[in-house]
């Protein structure tokens, strides 16, 4: 900030050079003073702006200048330089009380008082600066979601939010996903956000539980974005949670081993493994789903889950699973007719 007024100046000058005091020789140093402490013309509030901000002159140069610095810095803002442009006499520059008076006016507007600090530092960062960092941090991003195919537009937007919020990888994420919800997946084309790795690895995980309840791809969608639906914020850890009760409330005599973390598919494997073995099949071709086997889950009369006897009684008794067709059930059957035959044959 400048010292002293214009007249301060050319009346100090005019001693200090031993120039005679003319109109000639004070427009000569009123010019003088302009360009040095002013920035050019004295009655254009980009004088006073420049003086502030000298990194961003640039924005108020040329007829679209004051329409660019309105959007970057705020009308308030701008509004207070044009104030000083045309009511000079209002504000006190030469004495420190002056200069808090003017700083406080400054820190009093919307950038200060209402955008985080964060946006803030962005905005007062020199537009070559922040080009810069835009740049390295488009190296970053493809990096991390290189399989979106984001476009350039995305990349630099992306970028942007991350640096003029310093957003944290959670919330990079979604921004980065809530950009890409509505993507339409086409052939050769961009990833949807249903595609993404995220979203297959979070539906793979309910499916574990076996959950699949109406409108679980908005939910997962929320998951990822962070966009409300239906007024929820969906989050992975939530879903996954639904999830495990849903399991617990269908199949309570497993509720303990839920609780540790187990998954449908944990607590069917040893049914999988008796059924594999007994029925001679691939454990592979042994699903929960197929409702034949999903009986195996099914609690006992005493609210307990079936032990590996019962639930290898039930395959070799109850015909729908053709233990009879097997090896070892054709075996035993030979085995028991030759008993028999043994038998009978004792009585002819």
């Amino acid at each position: 900030m400048a010292e002293q007024t214009k007249d301060q100046f050319i009346t100090e000058q005019l001693t200090a050079r031993g120039l005679k005091n003319t109109a000639a020789n004070r427009k000569k140093l009123g010019t003088e003073y302009e360009n040095k402490y002013m920035g050019g013309k004295p009655g254009d509030w980009r004088s006073r702006f420049k003086m502030e901000f000298p990194a961003f002159s640039d924005l108020v140069d040329g007829a679209e200048g004051e329409t660019a610095a309105r959007q970057e810095f705020g009308d308030d803002l701008i509004d207070l330089f044009l104030d000083f442009a045309k009511n000079p006499d209002k504000y006190d520059l030469t004495s420190q009380a002056g200069q808090q008076v003017w700083k406080n006016k400054v820190q009093a507007t919307n950038l200060y008082t209402k955008v985080s600090e964060s946006r803030r530092q962005w905005t007062l960062t020199p537009e070559v600066n922040k080009r810069e960092q835009i740049e390295a941090e488009k190296v970053n991003l493809l990096q991390e979601y290189g399989s979106l195919e984001l476009d350039d537009r995305q990349l630099v937007d992306i970028a942007t939010y991350r640096l003029s919020n310093k957003a944290s990888a959670a919330q990079t994420k979604y921004y980065v996903y809530s950009i890409i919800a509505n993507r339409t997946a086409v052939a050769g084309g961009p990833v949807a956000l249903g595609e993404t790795d995220e979203a297959t690895n979070l539906r793979n995980g309910l499916k574990r539980y076996n959950y699949n309840p109406p409108g679980l791809e908005d939910q997962i969608t929320s998951a990822l974005t962070g966009q409300a639906y239906n007024g929820v914020n969906y989050t992975a850890d939530l879903l996954l949670k639904k999830a495990r009760d849903n399991a617990k409330i269908l199949m309570p005599q497993f509720s303990q081993q839920f609780d540790e973390g187990y998954t449908i598919e944990d607590v069917f494997e040893p049914y999988r493994n008796v059924a594999a073995a007994t029925l001679e099949m691939n454990p592979d071709d042994i699903k929960y789903t197929d409702p034949k086997f999903r009986v195996a889950l099914n609690k006992r009369a005493d609210g307990l889950s079936m032990t590996a006897q019962d639930w290898e009684y039930m395959l070799k008794k109850d015909p729908t699973y053709k233990w009879s067709e097997t090896r070892q059930g054709k075996k035993q059957a030979s085995d028991m007719i030759g008993i028999l035959e043994r038998a009978l044959g004792q009585y002819i």
